[in-house]
């Protein structure tokens, strides 16, 4: 299983994203468990392929995961889908498990953190707030629309 999952793993970097996909579905098929991880990164994958119904069922499904991967994925996804009453809803709660995303989203430059450690991750920490825009932002700077909520909710 893990070296299929790093087989996943170099199609995403080959941007091969239709291949990590199928992939990283069928891991978390036959290990619902999740320990390799496979529903972090399938959000990224249904972003490149444009599949915004299925990255937000994907996200309903593991609600209660809690990591910026699938909570700020899940609002992004929501705001594509017009869908902003959810979207504000799931902004909430998103804000309130990783505050620091929404300030890593927001900031003009990404400097890495002065504790970082590749590799290591500190949950609620500046550096997974760093990874994840590393990961999401692109996404989340080509929709102004959920630029401008981040950013509403911020001044709240």
């Amino acid at each position: 299983m893990r070296s299929y999952h790093g087989l996943a793993i170099w199609y995403l970097k080959q941007s091969r994203y239709s291949d990590a996909m199928l992939i990283l579905k069928r891991l978390l098929s036959i290990c619902p468990n999740d320990n390799l991880g496979c529903r972090y990164l399938i959000p990224m994958c249904l972003f490149e392929l444009n599949s915004i119904d299925e990255l937000i069922d994907h996200c309903k499904k593991h609600d209660n995961s809690r990591h910026p991967e699938i909570s700020y994925s899940h609002v992004l996804a929501l705001v594509m889908a017009k869908d902003n009453k959810n979207a504000k809803a799931h902004l909430v709660k998103a804000m309130k498990d990783f505050p620091l995303v929404a300030s890593e989203l927001l900031k003009a430059k990404h400097p890495k953190p002065k504790r970082y450690i590749d590799g290591c991750i500190t949950v609620g920490g500046h550096d997974q707030a760093y990874e994840y825009w590393k990961s999401y932002g692109q996404y989340w700077e080509s929709c102004d629309e959920a630029v401008l909520l981040l950013k509403q909710h911020m001044q709240i």
